[in-house]
């Protein structure tokens, strides 16, 4: 009866082989269940960055819309920019005198580098991006009541697709155009915009709009 006993003693506890593969299993499912977490929160973080890129696209297009579309288009320098420009200026017709326009304050809008970038290649902020730069407006160019304001940060130093070698790489017609681009196209000046931002998993982030602007007397 005493051995009889022990042996089932023996029987119900666990052998070390055992124990060892219901921990290695454990350790596996842990692995796997904190893999998915980390992935999950890697991919709502670029959701988020996403997310606010195409707020700050939307916002700075539709103020530039805005803005432009108020404009004469035979005040625009460069004049009907086909060739596509990072710096435009434009003026709105006031009023008239004698049969002639009166014209506003000079508006100018164009891309600059960030604060602390520089056109060579490198990430002299180190925000992850190079050459970045913004859009700015300028209201009473050159006037007494002049005014800057930022409309968009991230911007791209070409737009999406494009790459510095003379080439027309996303077939838009333009070749190494900045990443704030105006164009002149059948009659409307066609905006577009492309911004970056580096997730905090180091991912590039990208987001680029268009849109096109009918400006009075558009020639």
């Amino acid at each position: 009866m005493k051995t009889a006993s022990t042996k089932a003693c023996t029987r119900a506890g666990f052998s070390l082989i055992e124990l060892l593969i219901a921990v290695g299993i454990v350790s596996l499912v842990l692995l796997a269940a904190n893999m998915l977490s980390a992935t999950g929160l890697g991919v709502f973080r670029t959701t988020s960055v996403q997310t606010g890129l195409d707020a700050d696209v939307l916002r700075a297009i539709d103020r530039l819309s805005t803005e432009i579309a108020k404009a004469d288009a035979g005040s625009l320098l460069p004049p009907l920019p086909v060739d596509g420009t990072d710096d435009l200026s434009f003026q709105e017709v006031v009023g008239l005198v004698d049969g002639e326009p009166v014209w506003g304050p000079v508006q100018e809008t164009s891309f600059e580098y960030e604060t602390g970038e520089a056109n060579d290649g490198i990430d002299n902020n180190s925000n992850g991006l190079v050459d970045e730069g913004v859009v700015v407006l300028l209201r009473d160019v050159g006037g007494p009541d002049e005014r800057r304001a930022v409309l968009c940060h991230g911007v791209r130093e070409l737009l999406e697709g494009e790459i510095l070698n003379g080439v027309d790489d996303n077939g838009n017609g333009l070749v190494d155009e900045h990443g704030y681009c105006l164009q002149w196209v059948e009659g409307v000046l066609c905006v577009r915009l492309s911004v970056e931002e580096v997730d905090s998993t180091g991912q590039h982030v990208m987001r680029t709009l268009q849109t096109s602007v009918r400006m009075r007397n558009g020639l």
